[in-house]
């Protein structure tokens, strides 16, 4: 097992909020899994076998474990890359289908043609729910996938040349917000010319990050571990008294080891300035203390 899976249960909890029939309910991640809030889930399975169709926000729960679907897919949806293009689509939808299909099928092969249409159809279900999942689950997706994938990116080469553009659009879009409110806290104005970029260094290799001033804005460059959503990202460690944390080390709930990057006036203009840290637990958030 993957030293990150096993980090994924004592990660914070996550909670989102989704439109199941006509209200609003709560999904909440946690340890790995999709806990239902505004459901009896039991009663809701009682129902279930006597023929009422499952909430949105039971298949939802019911979906999560991805892993049928394929790390590589998964990769490629989660990254903006997937080529399959999806209608809406609900249990009611799938059952219609399968009735109108079941009536142009012929007798003799009907209950293996309808098992086989069946599988697929589930399938297309399961892609349509994680395309429809809101943001704050959609960024857990992609903890859990990527650390399902860390073995496979130290060891497989061919995996990691496969993976890095796909793994590199998933943690561009989770530390590039962070980088802007780390300027903004900082007095620095995000101007037209602002630029931001991300990478994904080599396994063994240092996370980094640099900068340099440009009229009306700034340019950084942040280079991170694979693991950065998931030992960072994800325990709400990336941004602590307007400090972008590029590294943690340990485990500990109340007081980890960080590498962060703060801004500093220079007589070039605000630059980013690289070193180690202790965050410590405070309150319901972190605090930075420079070593």
């Amino acid at each position: 097992m993957s030293a990150l899976i096993e980090d994924l249960p004592d990660l914070p909890p996550r909670t989102a909020e989704v439109s199941c029939g006509d209200r609003t309910h709560r999904l909440t991640w946690v340890q790995g899994a999709i806990r239902v809030e505004d459901h009896d889930m039991e009663a809701e399975a009682t129902l279930g076998s006597l023929g009422a169709l499952p909430s949105y926000c039971g298949e939802v729960a019911r979906a999560w474990p991805w892993t049928a679907l394929g790390l590589e897919r998964v990769l490629d949806e989660l990254a903006g890359w997937a080529r399959r293009s999806l209608d809406p689509m609900t249990r009611r939808d799938m059952e219609e289908k399968l009735r109108r299909y079941e009536q142009q099928m012929p007798a003799q092969a009907r209950e293996r043609m309808l098992g086989y249409l069946r599988e697929a159809l589930e399938l297309e279900l399961e892609w349509w729910l994680l395309r429809s999942l809101p943001a704050a689950l959609k960024d857990m997706l992609c903890v859990e996938v990527l650390a399902a994938a860390e073995d496979r990116w130290v060891g497989d080469d061919d995996f990691r040349d496969f993976a890095r553009p796909r793994v590199e659009a998933v943690v561009a879009s989770l530390v590039q917000p962070c980088v802007h409110g780390c300027l903004e806290a900082f007095g620095r104005r995000l101007g037209p010319r602002t630029k931001i970029s991300s990478w994904v260094v080599e396994p063994g290799e240092d996370p980094s990050c640099e900068g340099w001033p440009v009229s009306a804005g700034a340019g950084v460059v942040v280079r991170l571990g694979f693991d950065w959503p998931v030992r960072v990202w994800a325990r709400r460690l990336a941004v602590v008294d307007g400090c972008l944390v590029l590294d943690a080390v340990g485990r500990g709930s109340d007081r980890v080891g960080v590498v962060a990057a703060r801004w500093e006036r220079t007589s070039r203009g605000l630059l980013p300035v690289v070193g180690n840290a202790v965050a410590v637990r405070a309150g319901d958030g972190w605090a930075l203390r420079w070593v």
